[in-house]
C-alpha cells in the first residue's frame, strides 16, 4: 500500500503545490487508460483539479518516455501536459515514485504554479 500523504511530503522542495492539492481532494487516482486521458483532457476542469495520476501505468521507463512524447504532440491534447514517474528513474533527487505513474496536469495551473515559484 503507497502512503500518498508521505510521498507527497517528501517531494515539497520540487513540487511545492502537490501537498495541499492532495490534501485538499484536487488530485484524483485512475487506473491508466489511454482513451481516459484523452477524455479527462478534452474536458478538464480547473476549478476541481490540479493533477491526475495514472497508476498501472507501463513498467518500462521507455515506453513511459514515449507515451509521454505522444501524448505532448497530439493536437487533441491542449489542456494538460504529461509527465511520468517511475520507482527506478530518478533525475538525481530521488523524487520519483514508488510505482510507475503518468501524471496529467492542467497547462493552466502548472504555468501558474511555476510562475509563482519563479517569484519566490
Amino acid at each position: 500500500m503507497i502512503n500518498w500523504l508521505e510521498y507527497f511530503e517528501s517531494i515539497q522542495s520540487v513540487c511545492p503545490w502537490s501537498l495541499t492539492s492532495f490534501k485538499q481532494g484536487r488530485i484524483r487516482f485512475e487506473f491508466y487508460n489511454h482513451s481516459l486521458i484523452h477524455r479527462n483532457d478534452m474536458y478538464w476542469n480547473d476549478q476541481l483539479l490540479d493533477a491526475v495520476i495514472y497508476l498501472n501505468a507501463p513498467d518500462d521507463p521507455e515506453i513511459l518516455d514515449e507515451l509521454i512524447q505522444d501524448f505532448q504532440a497530439d493536437k487533441n491534447l491542449r489542456n494538460c501536459t504529461y509527465f511520468w514517474s517511475h520507482p527506478d528513474h530518478t533525475k538525481g533527487g530521488c523524487n520519483q515514485t514508488p510505482v510507475s505513474i503518468i501524471i496529467q496536469q492542467s497547462n493552466k495551473n502548472l504555468d501558474q504554479a511555476r510562475a509563482e515559484l519563479r517569484k519566490a
